[in-house]
């Protein structure tokens, strides 16, 4: 349809031509492809005096664009798009949504939240459509999760896809499943989420039965959902992550190996011994540098937390952090690191997991830590370190 000449009768159908089979080529991975075709359609629709189809259009080029890793490029042609005149409000609160995907990975949280509270009728409306109710309900999600609310989570997710992902709509369900797989992992050893998460689990497998696979960017998506879920239910997931990895290198999208390079770096340094931390340094690595290429917030606060708690160097021209004010309580690093899980109120075995070391090393730590701080028991230390502002950056 595309290739056909344009002209005055047909100039409408055809450039919606554009969008659709940019999006189609979005869909299933095949992101400089889409790019390719938004830009022309884009470009034909300016030139026919069409602003809505144009702006239309860009709003599929942007969402590929960021998907590519050209967040840049993303926000200009948004802002070109929205300076149109003659756009209508439902392109208008598509171009919004996609600047809010760009604000989500950034970690401009509060941004997404402001658009999530504000006005959805563009969105939903009358007949509200899976392709735009299961990306807002994944936003939702995932600042859930960034907040902690495992149980929002949960009840956002089965609102969203109750027993499955609409027909059609995989290319939505995938991202989907994925941050609700992730915050179950995250979520582990929280006692509020513990009562529920074998049916939360369980929610989220059955959601992916019958979901095509076939496409490397479905695979990719696929395999770290399955491994996200066996971290969540305390399983060896070093296996599956590697596989991950793998497929996410065949995809376009950078935000996907660097996030599955962390998870399997987390899940080694773990599980693993000396040889194991070793690659995972090196997977660390990688992710780090692709995030903050990309200025993916988030995921390089991520990354540098978990060096920081396995004593991994991300960079060879760091240098040693300096000292906070609380060194002067003489807490050496490690034994603050184990006063925050202390204040946090974890117990020996959590602290000992969360900063990979044995619950003897913890409980030696904590001991010290009683010790310098002349506090009679973890209740009072903890006190003293917030009156003192041990933890203030």
């Amino acid at each position: 349809m595309c290739a056909r000449k344009l002209e005055p009768g047909n100039a409408q159908i055809l450039l919606r031509g554009y969008g659709n089979l940019s999006t189609a080529l979005h869909g299933i991975g095949r992101y400089a492809e889409a790019v390719e075709v938004a830009e022309e359609g884009s470009g034909l629709a300016d030139r026919h005096g069409l602003p809505d189809i144009a702006s239309f259009i860009d709003g599929n080029l942007a969402e590929s664009l960021t998907e590519l890793g050209r967040w840049a490029d993303a926000d200009d042609v948004l802002e070109r798009a929205g300076g149109r005149r003659g756009v209508s409000a439902r392109t208008q609160g598509q171009l919004a949504g996609q600047a809010v995907e760009l604000a989500l990975a950034r970690g401009a949280y509060d941004v997404a939240r402001r658009w999530l509270e504000g006005p959805d009728t563009w969105a939903t409306g009358s007949y509200p459509e899976p392709q735009n109710t299961l990306p807002m309900a994944r936003i939702a999600i995932a600042l859930a999760a960034a907040d902690g609310r495992i149980l929002d989570v949960r009840s956002l997710l089965e609102s969203a896809v109750g027993e499955g992902v609409a027909s059609g709509h995989h290319r939505y369900g995938w991202p989907l499943l994925y941050e609700a797989a992730a915050a179950e992992a995250r979520a582990r050893g929280l006692a509020v989420a513990e009562v529920g998460r074998e049916a939360a689990v369980e929610r989220i497998r059955d959601a992916m039965k019958g979901m095509p696979e076939f496409v490397p960017l479905w695979s990719a998506q696929s395999l770290m959902i399955q491994a996200e879920l066996l971290t969540a239910e305390g399983e060896d997931a070093t296996a599956r992550w590697t596989e991950a990895v793998a497929a996410t290198e065949q995809v376009e999208a950078p935000v996907l190996p660097a996030t599955a390079r962390l998870r399997l770096a987390e899940t080694l340094i773990t599980r693993g011994g000396a040889e194991a931390r070793g690659a995972a340094g090196e997977l660390l690595r990688q992710a780090d540098a692709a995030a903050r290429e990309l200025g993916a917030a988030p995921l390089a606060s991520e990354i540098t937390e978990l060096a920081g708690r396995a004593r991994i160097r991300l960079r060879q021209t760091d240098a040693e952090p300096a000292p906070p004010p609380a060194a002067a309580l003489g807490l050496t690093t490690r034994e603050r690191e184990v006063l925050r899980l202390v204040a946090a109120g974890r117990s020996n075995r959590r602290i000992a997991e969360e900063l990979f070391i044995s619950p003897k090393t913890a409980s030696v730590h904590v001991s010290n830590i009683l010790a310098k701080l002349g506090a009679s028991g973890r209740g009072e230390a903890a006190a003293i370190a917030h009156r003192l502002r041990v933890f203030d950056e």
